[in-house]
């Protein structure tokens, strides 16, 4: 990657967020949110054809890289936009653009609902947070669709069959099962996607809210999705 990045931390509410930047005089600043199980290396191809126009400020999500939640409990909008506030007063930033990919879109989307001021774009790449997954909504919506997701993830292993019997019949689709299979085949990786899942399903944007904060305070948002994308596909958006 161009430059040399430097690491540094910031405790906000419950949350302490771990953050790469690369600063350049007198450059706007660049806002990167990664997507699950990622981290701030996601977004190298952009680093290397912008480096020369930006200075870059890339945050790992909450329970990604060694950015944690400090009490137990359910992730907030407030908090997290609390959070990235504080994060860009600290540096001074003023108001920046933002990419993020997949769940880091949730992530900004409710940190523009709670604070629209603190950007002025965001581009969105395959976002999370504009549909809802329906297996997700049925899973976190309801106490018991939490606690059948709780056994479920952790008792995996005894229920591939199932994955692979409802991917047979176009229940479920092929991308949701190679997610499934990759993502839950350890223990570890089951108490991520649980956490992750769980803690931030509070995160989901108010889109109707949301759409009045931008236009109050204009915000430009440019979308780009996946002709392919087997999680959250074309169609999902085109009949919302």
């Amino acid at each position: 990657m161009e430059g040399s990045w430097k690491t540094g931390f910031i405790r906000s509410g419950p949350i302490l967020l771990e953050y790469k930047m690369q600063a350049r005089a007198g450059k706007p600043w660049l806002l990167f949110l990664h997507g699950y199980g990622q981290d701030y290396t996601a977004f190298h191809p952009v680093y290397e054809v912008a480096a020369s126009d930006f200075s870059f400020l890339a945050v790992h999500l909450p329970l990604h890289g060694e950015s944690i939640i400090e009490r137990k409990g359910i992730l907030s909008k407030e908090e997290w936009a609390s959070c990235l506030e504080e994060l860009l007063g600290r540096l001074a930033t003023g108001p920046v653009r933002a990419i993020a990919f997949s769940m880091g879109a949730k992530f900004l989307l409710a940190a523009t609902e709670k604070k629209p001021a603190l950007f002025t774009e965001l581009i969105l790449l395959a976002p999370d947070g504009l549909v809802m997954n329906p297996w997700y909504g049925l899973a976190t919506g309801t106490t018991a669709g939490r606690l059948l997701l709780r056994i479920f993830i952790r008792l995996f292993p005894a229920f591939r069959w199932l994955i692979s019997f409802l991917a047979a019949m176009r229940i479920v689709r092929p991308a949701l099962k190679r997610f499934a299979f990759a993502e839950l085949g350890s223990s570890m990786g089951r108490n991520r996607v649980l956490d992750v899942w769980l803690l931030f399903r509070k995160l989901w944007p108010d889109l109707n809210l949301l759409s009045e904060q931008c236009r109050n305070k204009p915000v430009r948002v440019i979308v780009y999705l996946g002709r392919f994308d087997g999680i959250l596909p074309l169609s999902r958006y085109s009949k919302s």
